[in-house]
């Protein structure tokens, strides 16, 4: 994720910053300048700047994500970065007709019970980075090998909260594209 700091800078010792705020490029609001998303990313929502690509075809947590990360070095497993977004995403999905569980870009398969997005966002909702939205009894690892995350399906309980299961199950997907900003010029 770019990242770069806009305002006025004044020293007042060689540690302290002042009058800066810092900016990310998933900062970028609805209207702003972006770059193209990939052929396909035709789902856009009205909260974030980022185009989703649905995928309903049942596959593996790893072919999933091998195909968003193909798409562009932009483009990922879905990453929600709020609970707006969240809940946004699933709105749109359902005007597709989407009633299936899905995987997003979400797992502990580095390091068991430490959730991490593909994109290295923090895990949690914000702006206090609350837990995530996991269904009853979730995340439970159950058996032993479940590491990657799905949102579960309009028709299954718990509908829209996330669940923890085999990376070898074969859900449907959605791909995001980030649409950022372009990183600043000569400033």
């Amino acid at each position: 994720m770019a990242r770069w700091f806009v305002g006025i800078l004044m020293l007042a010792g060689c540690d302290q910053l002042f009058g800066l705020d810092e900016v990310t490029a998933r900062d970028a609001a609805p209207g702003e300048p972006m770059l193209a998303c990939p052929a396909g990313y035709d789902l856009q929502s009205t909260i974030s700047p980022s185009r989703y690509r649905s995928v309903q075809t049942l596959t593996t947590w790893d072919t999933a994500l091998l195909d968003c990360n193909g798409d562009g070095d932009r483009t990922h497993l879905l990453v929600l970065s709020d609970e707006t977004e969240r809940t946004d995403v699933l709105a749109l999905l359902a005007t597709r007709g989407e009633t299936s569980s899905i995987w997003i870009g979400l797992s502990d398969r580095n390091i068991e019970d430490e959730f991490f997005w593909v994109t290295a966002e923090p895990v949690g909702i914000p702006p206090l980075r609350q837990t995530p939205p996991w269904s009853a009894g979730q995340p439970d690892n159950f058996s032993g090998n479940q590491d990657c995350v799905s949102i579960v399906g309009a028709a299954g309980q718990g509908a829209g909260l996330f669940d923890d299961g085999t990376c070898d199950s074969n859900y449907h997907y959605v791909c995001e594209c980030d649409a950022w900003m372009p990183e600043p010029g000569n400033y």
